[in-house]
């Protein structure tokens, strides 16, 4: 039977934090290449975190504050929590300073 090593074993788990699914085939992507994604992958996410807390200070709508809230928190902060094993020192300042940001507002 086929044993996968560790080194793909972790490709393969840094594929899936980045694509949020299992990558066909992982092999075929470098570690320059998968770090080039996760740096844009929380990128995006801190700049759209950015944007709801702009949205959530500003407005009075309290329904609108609370679905800022979840997408904020659920589905980009979260989805910065899955790459942080893969990231490197810059790239963990950035979830860090995502952190600071989702706290202050909740």
């Amino acid at each position: 039977m086929f044993e996968l090593s560790k080194e793909d074993r972790y490709r393969e788990a840094w594929c899936e934090a980045v694509f949020g699914k299992k990558a066909r085939f992982p092999r075929e992507f470098t570690d320059a290449q998968l770090r080039r994604l996760t740096t844009d992958l929380l990128m995006q996410h801190d700049r759209i975190i950015r944007e709801c807390a702009g949205i959530i200070r500003d407005t009075e709508d309290e329904a609108a504050k609370w679905s800022r809230i979840d997408l904020m928190r659920l589905n980009y902060y979260e989805g910065m929590l899955r790459l942080k094993p893969f990231c490197n020192d810059e790239q963990l300042a950035v979830i860090e300073e995502a952190r600071k940001i989702v706290e202050s507002i909740l």
